[in-house]
């Protein structure tokens, strides 16, 4: 499962918390998606670090003064 994120920034965690179990394996339904898309306005540190505390990908596009350039 992955969350394609569209909502403001302070959202992002409130959002990624109100994820409703997911069914269709067999056991516990999922509660947490294994990674999590969003635009460059969610790129900050805070959110890749409690994203990754929580075990979630972030799959996050760099804002450009953070991407190296060759």
């Amino acid at each position: 499962m992955k969350i394609l994120l569209l909502f403001p920034r302070p959202l992002l965690l409130a959002l990624v918390d109100g994820i409703p179990p997911v069914a269709g394996r067999p056991g516990r339904p999922r509660r947490r998606p294994e990674a999590l898309l969003g635009d460059k306005v969610y790129d900050s540190n805070a959110n890749r670090d409690e994203l990754g505390h929580r075990r979630i990908l972030p799959a996050i596009s760099r804002k450009d003064h953070r991407t190296s350039r060759a």
